[in-house]
Order: structure tokens, then sequence, then C-alpha cells
């Protein structure tokens, strides 16, 4: 038989962007069409590595571009001849496969690149890609992120809301961009201009811990699991309380690679293909805190997101009117909101990234962050010793950029490039 080569580039070592180098990766060896020139092609691979630990559980995601450094199209494994290679007990890591794929009509011959990837699916859920997602996890040990999809919002409120992911794993939600109602408004907008996602907890104790040393060692206790508090805005982006130094216009621009979320940072640099943390703007966290989708006006007025009326609000929020005795409380103790994030009203207020200049600085209404001139930084949601006008979604409130007050914590986000 003959075949024809070059039916789609070859990515030498497609490995795997995560943990050490002994983790699998692949190496495509031969990609080869069949002979009369249709759209079957034969690829030829090698897995090497050996499994993080022995209830690690692998896959391979198989993917294409139509051009050197374009776009990933995903490849259901039911095209590539049924082969997902979920390891388990009779399914070594290491070895050479060979997969048939019937690839589209009209992929280029000369520019098309295939991918293939060992992905790390010991994460509940469906794995999935970054774009496709709805959640994402990050190990803070380690800096590995994992992307899920869920058959529902109950189901992933069910797994999320655990222990483990209030101490040693962060969860984020994807918001998709789009134009979306703040403010009480059925007239003021703000424009998601990408998707991002954003913590479906306020920073744990235990998770605040880990950020600043991955190698810390943090058990599942009730005080581990509170919000952190008592932290300023410059101590989070600066190491230092000290600095009065503005936001920059970029999200996650401007911040100190020693800072708790620098640290962040450089953990899944690597492990993430550059994933930026920071605070969310003000705009960033209204649009997630109110959970309406994009151009839907018919809730834009409502004061929660649940309605208008507070007699409820002691289902979701830790406030002043069921915060007995005062303070903090363990995260998720509350209902989530209809995208899964819990706490979005009291407890503690939250961190925004805007400048508030002298108090009187206007949000800006997009993930660009204000940058007015001042010493005031944003912060929304109300908290603990808070009534019901204060713990809504449009209430805006400041605080120095060195203040640490007991009432004050964060949620963080990030965008989707």
């Amino acid at each position: 038989m003959r075949f024809k080569q070059g039916l789609l580039a070859l990515l030498g070592a497609a490995a795997v962007a995560f943990g050490a180098s002994a983790d699998p990766s692949v190496t495509i060896n031969s990609v080869r069409q069949n002979y009369p020139w249709n759209n079957t092609v034969e690829i030829n691979y090698t897995i090497g590595g050996t499994k993080a630990s022995s209830d690690t559980l692998y896959a391979l995601s198989y993917s294409y571009a139509t051009s050197t450094g374009g776009t990933k199209t995903a490849i259901p494994a039911s095209d590539m001849g049924g082969i997902s290679m979920v390891d388990s007990d009779d399914f070594q890591i290491s070895g050479t496969y060979t997969a048939i794929w019937t690839a589209p009509a009209g992929i280029s011959t000369d520019t098309a690149e295939l991918t293939i990837e060992v992905q790390d699916v010991t994460e509940q859920g469906t794995p999935a890609t970054e774009a496709n997602a709805t959640y994402m996890v990050v190990r803070l040990d380690n800096g590995k992120v994992y992307y899920r999809t869920w058959a529902s919002q109950d189901a992933a409120n069910t797994a999320y809301n655990t222990d483990e992911y209030k101490t040693t794993k962060m969860v984020f939600r994807k918001v998709p961009a789009g134009t979306y109602y703040v403010q009480d408004s059925s007239s003021t907008t703000a424009t998601m201009a990408k998707d991002y996602w954003i913590g479906i907890f306020e920073v744990t104790v235990g998770q605040y811990t880990l950020m600043q040393n991955s190698a810390a060692s943090v058990s599942a206790t009730e005080a581990n699991m509170k919000p952190q508090a008592s932290v300023a805005w410059a101590t989070l982006r600066y190491n230092s309380s000290s600095t009065s130094t503005l936001p920059t216009s970029t999200f996650a621009g401007n911040l100190n690679s020693a800072s708790p979320i620098g640290k962040l940072n450089t953990l899944t640099a690597s492990t993430a293909g550059g994933k930026k943390f920071d605070l969310p703007t003000e705009a960033m966290w209204e649009v997630a805190a109110r959970a309406m989708p994009a151009g839907d006006s018919s809730h834009a007025t409502w004061q929660w997101f649940f309605g208008s009326a507070d007699s409820t609000l002691g289902e979701y929020a830790w406030y002043s009117g069921n915060n007995s005795p005062s303070g903090t409380k363990k995260a998720g103790t509350k209902k989530p909101n209809d995208w899964g994030l819990y706490d979005v009203y009291g407890n503690v207020w939250e961190w925004c990234l805007d400048s508030a200049g002298s108090g009187s600085a206007a949000m800006s209404y997009s993930q660009t962050p204000s940058v007015a001139s001042g010493n005031y930084r944003r912060s929304r949601g109300g908290y603990y010793d808070y009534g019901s006008s204060y713990c809504r979604s449009g209430a805006r409130s400041y605080n120095s950029y060195n203040g640490s007050p007991a009432s004050i914590g964060f949620r963080l986000a990030s965008l989707v490039p």
C-alpha cells in the first residue's frame, strides 16, 4: 500500500504541560494518508513517562489547527478509531500506538498541525479545554490546572462544595464575554471583552497559606476554611502594605512576583500556559455576583441575584440579620448564586482591582481597572456585621490601600486568553 506523507505537519514532542519531566508526554512519530487520497489518516505516536501516582488517571486528547500556531479544534476520541486511552489497571502509560483518523474535508495538506496530549483526568467532571470548560480547578501544592464541564449546575455545586476545594485547591467558574446590566439599572451596562474565571469561594485562610508557600501543610479545619481577612490590598499585590502604587490599566499588570498573588502566578505559569490571577475589577465582580445572562435585562433592577426583597437573604449570606456570634464563617455554608458562587454577599467585603481615587471614582464598567489617583481601593459584597442594604449586588465601598480590617477579604479572577 502506498502512503502520502505530509497531510498534517507533525508536532514532534507534544508534551503535556504539567508536573515534573517524568510525567507522561506524547511524541508523534508519523502522520500518513492512505492511497487513494481520501481523508483517512494513520497516526503513529509514542507515550513516554510514568504515572505521577498509582491513583492518577490519564486520558489522551486530540486536536488540530489549520495553520501553524492557529486555534486548535478538538477531535473526538470516536473519530480516532475509538481510542481514548484512559488508563486503567490494564493500560500501561509507556508504549507506541496507532490511531486512524477520518479528517474533515478541506484540511490543508501542508499547514495543518495535529496535537496529541496527555491529560491528568483525576479530577471530577468531564475533561475539557479552557475554551469550552465551565470550571477550572487549580491545585495549590503543584500548580496543576484542570478544566471541566458538568451535566448540571447542581452536580458541580455538590462536587466542589467540599473541604479540599476550600483548602488545597481553588475552583473558578467561567463568565462568558458579553454586555451585562449592572448597578440595579435597566440602562447601565458593563462590557466583558473576554471570558474570565472567578473564584467560587472567597479565598480561605488555608488557600492563602498555600499561595504564599505551596509546600506548606494545610489541614481541613474550620479555621482554615474561613475567608482570609485582615490583609491589605497593597500586600496582596505588592507584598508590602506601605506602597500606594496604583494598578495599571492592564488586568494582572504591575504585580510584584513576591506578593501572594504574584507567587500564585509563578506557581501556575509553566503548568497552565501562563495563567495570571488578580483581583477582579468592580464590573467583573458585579457581573459574576448577579449571575444574569449577557444582554438579559429582565432582572437588571434586582437588588440581589434572587430578587429585590431581602426576606431570604439569610439563605445566601452571613450578615447582621443572622450572624451571631459576630465574625467570619466557613466558606460555602450558605446557598450559591445561579453560577455556583458562594458568599458573594456578606461574610467579608472583597477587594477589587480598581482604585477608588479619593473615594468617588466611577466604575470602569469593564475588565480594565480604574486607575484614579488616590489612596483608596474598591471593595464589594458587604460583610458579616452590615445590614442588607450593603450586602447586595450594586453596593460599593472602599478602604485605604494599606488598610487590613477583619471585615475585608478577597476573591480571585483570571482572564481567558
